[in-house]
């Protein structure tokens, strides 16, 4: 804890503090320098206040303090951190909190809240811990300010008693404490920072004056204040929880476009042009920090013991979808005349999500998992972003054409820009006779795949 009584930036008059700003005089510590925690330290950097980002893991502080990304799969994000570290020295970072936090206005925290699938609950012990160790060497009349995503009422009943004991000091007399969830989308975060409004909700109407300032600032995007810390948490899981219940209803209608004989895309199309729908479309399931972790921050609060049916059952339908595409590569088999312990299966793209190295919470896992259970002949793997490295116990190769070398069926996993424009006819010719492709994601052209000979099953798509 910090043992100076003297003048903290939460003494200063609203004037004051936008001066300060301006002056780029705000130290500013950025806790966590993953996918959400660089860019943020980056951007407040290049708006001209000093930053210290903190990390546990060691590879990630040494490129960033040598301007350089480990993986390079963020538009914009490399240029700018090569100005800020290398140009400007404006970023900095260290593996030791107490060094980016103690001489910091403001801390934003930008921790992992991982999903514990055997218990359904979100693991908030990164965040509590680092909380924790932030609250030890924090300065009085300091900011701190939560970007983790967390569920409506863990500010207040979580981490403001953490910052509290460890401390020793008050909440809102001491130190202020606001709530400002990401909302930004992994392959466009630098643009969304600068394109998509933010949510400001606080302990009291200073903390919110300051932080919508900071942020209208640093980001240069609309800041709405709302209530509370609760609140402007609950928004951000509830966009999420939103888009998630609307993929597993459109996955619901394509199974029912499978039995119907009806293509899920043009039934898409057709309703798209009503003002009142939103287009989502289907796929394996859905991965990612967020979509598969947000339901549950919401159905972990007391309050929800008895409602959100539809947020339950949403959560049902996309976890099964690995179980459906399972489905579909065994009735293909029959038209083949082959049994599962004959086939190789090829999967192209890993990734959650197009065009990001990223494989967390990956419905794809899933899909090897049961090919694996099924003692199928073999399983091959290639994604782009993952080079001859290991998935699921399977070694990824080097090239599409290894991959499809020798291969009964190809499933697309990830649909990565790459495989939106393969050349099917030299497919054919790598796979063995009669292959089969599955569509998982709906992106790619069956008229195409069965003009080169090969066979075509997708989600709702059978053509």
């Amino acid at each position: 804890m910090d043992e100076n009584n003297g003048q903290g930036v939460l003494d200063l008059e609203f004037s004051e503090w936008i001066k300060k700003i301006k002056s780029g005089s705000l130290n500013v510590a950025v806790i966590g320098l993953g996918r959400i925690g660089l860019p943020t330290a980056v951007t407040i950097a290049q708006a001209g206040l000093p930053t210290v980002g903190a990390d546990i893991n060691s590879d990630i502080v040494k490129s960033v303090n040598s301007g350089r990304l480990a993986v390079n799969d963020e538009p914009g994000l490399k240029d700018v951190l090569h100005k800020v570290v290398v140009e400007s020295k404006k970023l900095t970072a260290s593996t030791e909190i107490d060094t980016a936090v103690r001489d910091a206005d403001v801390v934003v925290v930008c921790l992992p809240t991982p999903l514990d699938y055997d218990s359904e609950n979100t693991d908030y012990k990164f965040l509590l811990d680092g909380c924790a160790e932030i609250a030890k060497c924090m300065r009085r009349q300091s900011l701190i300010v939560i970007e983790s995503t967390v569920g409506p009422n863990i500010v207040e009943d979580k981490v403001i008693p953490v910052l509290e004991r460890h401390s020793g000091m008050a909440a809102g007399r001491d130190f202020g404490v606001a709530a400002c969830p990401e909302r930004a989308n992994p392959s466009t975060i630098m643009t969304d920072f600068g394109n998509i409004p933010r949510i400001v909700g606080s302990i009291n109407q200073k903390c919110t004056d300051f932080a919508v300032c900071l942020y209208e600032f640093v980001f240069n995007t609309s800041v709405i204040p709302v209530s509370d810390c609760k609140t402007a948490n609950a928004v951000k899981v509830v966009e999420n929880v939103f888009r998630d219940v609307n993929v597993a209803f459109i996955n619901e209608m394509a199974i029912f476009c499978d039995r119907m004989g009806i293509d899920v895309n043009e039934l898409i199309k057709g309703c798209n042009t009503k003002y009142n729908f939103i287009p989502h479309f289907p796929g394996p399931g859905v991965g990612g920090p967020c979509l598969p972790v947000n339901p549950y921050q919401l159905l972990d609060a007391p309050e929800a013991e008895d409602i959100l049916q539809i947020v339950r059952a949403a959560r049902e339908v996309n976890t099964q979808m690995p179980s459906y595409v399972i489905g579909i590569l065994t009735d293909s088999l029959k038209e083949i005349d082959k049994n599962h312990a004959d086939v190789t299966v090829g999967i192209l793209g890993i990734s959650y999500k197009p065009n990001v190295a990223d494989v967390q919470l990956t419905p794809i896992r899933e899909i090897v998992k049961r090919l694996q259970d099924m003692n199928v002949k073999g399983i091959k793997i290639f994604d782009p972003f993952f080079i001859n490295t290991e998935f699921s116990g399977v070694k990824t190769e080097e090239s599409l054409e290894l991959l499809a070398r020798d291969c009964d069926v190809l499933i697309l996993g990830t649909d990565h820009d790459e495989f939106l424009k393969l050349d099917y006819k030299m497919i054919r010719g790598l796979m063995r006779q009669q292959g089969i492709i599955i569509d998982t994601r709906g992106r790619l052209s069956y008229s195409d795949i069965r003009d080169a000979g090969l066979i075509f099953h997708g989600i709702g798509r059978q053509g």
